[in-house]
């Protein structure tokens, strides 16, 4: 949960860095520059989905998901136990039918 607060420290930092250089920029041609444009707005919210994405991720652990897909291959069982629950698929009522049944003669 620590990680929505941090990617916002993060991303509040990386979006003062990069506001700073294009005020730089902006100095030099003698223009005037203003922080608070809808393009700002945009890049500071994309920006802090992007690093929230990234903090979950490292946050949540799932390299080590990962690393078992990588080392399991093609016929690791353990990976089939983890993460298919058959109990689940006992519970669902509904009769597969998918609307083509060729051994059947409507005549």
């Amino acid at each position: 949960m620590y990680y929505y607060l941090w990617s916002l420290i993060i991303t509040l930092i990386l979006f003062t860095v990069i506001q700073f250089i294009e005020k730089q920029k902006y100095e030099q041609n003698n223009v005037n520059y203003d922080l608070f444009t809808l393009n700002n707005l945009l890049i500071f919210v994309i920006l802090y989905i992007i690093i929230t994405i990234i903090f979950f991720f490292i946050s949540t652990g799932s390299s080590n998901n990962l690393n078992k897909l990588q080392k399991g291959g093609v016929d690791g069982g353990d990976i089939l136990k983890d993460y298919i629950d058959p109990n689940i698929l006992h519970k669902v009522p509904d009769n597969i039918n998918i609307g083509i049944d060729p051994g059947y003669d409507s005549n």
